[in-house]
């Protein structure tokens, strides 16, 4: 995995919470548990991608 920043990664994650629920958007917990991984660096940028994509297209 590339050289990766995750307190920036942990940063945007938070921010992009406090957008969602400032817009009253509900976050699936699936992907919190993926945004959670992927911010701990245990995901690269794609397959957070591949799996934030999959679970949209369900819906």
């Amino acid at each position: 995995m590339k050289n990766i920043d995750i307190e920036k990664r942990k940063r945007a994650v938070k921010i992009a919470s406090a957008i969602n629920s400032i817009e009253g958007v509900n976050i699936p917990k699936n992907a919190e548990e993926i945004l959670k991984k992927w911010s701990d660096g245990k995901l690269t940028d794609e397959q957070l991608t591949s799996m934030m994509l999959s679970i949209c297209t369900k819906a």
